[in-house]
C-alpha cells in the first residue's frame, strides 16, 4: 500500500486523484481482510487550508479552542483496494490560530477496559473536547496515557498511532 501511495501523490496536489490513484494500483491485488483504510491531508500553511480525503479510516478531527467545537473531517470514501473506485472525495476546511487536528487509527476507539467495554468515539471524543487547551504535543500523549489507563492491564489490543498538527 505505501509504495502505490507513495507513487500516487508524488507531485499530485488532489487528495481524491491521490487515493483514486492508490486504489487503482491495488485493485483486484488485495484480499478483503487484508485492505486498507486511509486519511489522506494537505495543509496550506500560507492559506490555513487543509484539503482531505478519507477512504474507511476514521475521521480526523478538529478541536477549535476559540469556540469550544470538535469537527469531524468525514468524507465517503470506501476501504482501499477492494473496489474499482474508492468513491473518495475531497474536501476543504479553514483552519485558525489555535485549532488542532489529530489524526488517529482505530486502536483507541476500540480499547477495552476489564467489562470488555469498548471506549468507542464518544469517550474519545469527550476526553478531546475536556483537553482541547493542551498542546498538540502533551495532548497526543495525553490521549495515549487515556487510553492505557481504560484499558488497565489488557493495553491496546491494536497499533496506536496518533499524529496531530497545531495551528499558529
Amino acid at each position: 500500500v505505501s509504495g502505490a501511495f507513495a507513487e500516487a501523490s508524488e507531485g499530485n496536489l488532489s487528495t481524491s486523484a491521490v487515493m483514486e490513484s492508490t486504489n487503482q494500483k491495488l485493485d483486484g491485488k488485495v484480499e478483503e481482510a487484508k485492505s486498507a483504510s486511509m486519511f489522506y491531508s494537505i495543509y496550506d500553511a500560507a492559506s490555513q487550508q487543509l484539503r482531505y480525503t478519507s477512504s474507511g479510516h476514521p475521521p480526523a478531527l478538529i478541536l477549535r479552542p476559540s469556540s469550544a467545537e470538535l469537527i469531524s473531517l468525514m468524507t465517503d470514501g470506501m476501504l482501499i483496494g477492494i473496489f474499482p473506485s474508492a468513491g473518495s472525495a475531497e474536501k476543504q476546511v479553514q483552519l485558525y490560530p489555535g485549532d488542532k487536528v489529530v489524526f488517529y487509527t482505530d486502536a483507541i476507539l476500540e480499547v477495552r477496559n476489564e467489562k470488555e467495554a469498548l471506549l468507542r468515539g464518544t469517550g474519545f471524543q469527550k476526553f478531546l473536547l475536556e483537553h482541547m487547551h493542551t498542546p498538540i504535543q502533551d495532548l497526543i500523549e495525553a490521549v495515549y496515557q487515556f487510553g492505557l489507563d481504560y484499558a488497565g492491564e489488557w493495553g491496546f489490543e491494536d497499533d496506536f498511532t496518533m499524529i496531530g498538527l497545531e495551528v499558529f
